[in-house]
């Protein structure tokens, strides 16, 4: 995990790295990510390495950092869609039993109920398998429960959504002092 000072070299570092590679002035953010969508394969050859040696860091965690946080600033994120994302997974859920198939069409249905969202694909895809791990796990405490006893209890236990779980654990890393 990067410190607070690497992260806030990280995008300086990136704009001059980028700038470096692409030989033009970038004026914004969402330009300099832009450019780096549009490098080739070999123009990204070293491009972690160097960001490493510029911020301290390993290349692993300037990957990272890029992947896992820099870069979702410009999706909006998958949250917001969360009911209707909910939605889609228990229709997919009930019309097929193995969660990658539940994965695929809840991620191939979501896009054709909003076809014009902007989220990272990659969240989405944890966004959804985390939900199916979670859904899983439910029904399978559940009927481990009902073997258990006979008898139903008369208290529900509401718990919170995989996604409000998950944004509540992103939060807490984020602002995680230690």
């Amino acid at each position: 995990m990067l410190t607070r000072l690497q992260t806030d070299s990280f995008e300086l570092a990136l704009l001059e790295l980028i700038q470096l590679i692409t030989g033009s002035k970038i004026a914004s953010k969402l330009q300099l990510f832009q450019q780096i969508l549009q490098l080739e394969h070999s123009e990204r050859k070293g491009l972690w390495k160097t960001m490493a040696e510029k911020i301290r860091a390993t290349q692993l965690e300037a990957h990272d950092y890029f992947f896992n946080t820099w870069q979702l600033q410009f999706y909006e994120d998958v949250n917001l869609y969360k009911e209707g994302l909910k939605r889609v997974f228990e229709k997919a859920a009930a019309q097929t039993e193995s969660q990658k198939a539940q994965i695929q069409a809840t991620i191939a249905g979501f896009q054709k109920l909003y076809p014009h969202n902007r989220c990272n694909e990659r969240k989405l895809y944890q966004t959804v398998y985390q939900y199916a791990k979670f859904q899983a796990k439910n029904a399978s405490s559940d009927s481990f429960k009902k073997s258990e006893s006979q008898e139903p209890k008369a208290a529900h236990v509401e718990q919170l959504s995989i996604f409000d779980n998950y944004a509540f654990q992103r939060a807490t890393q984020l602002y995680r002092t230690d």
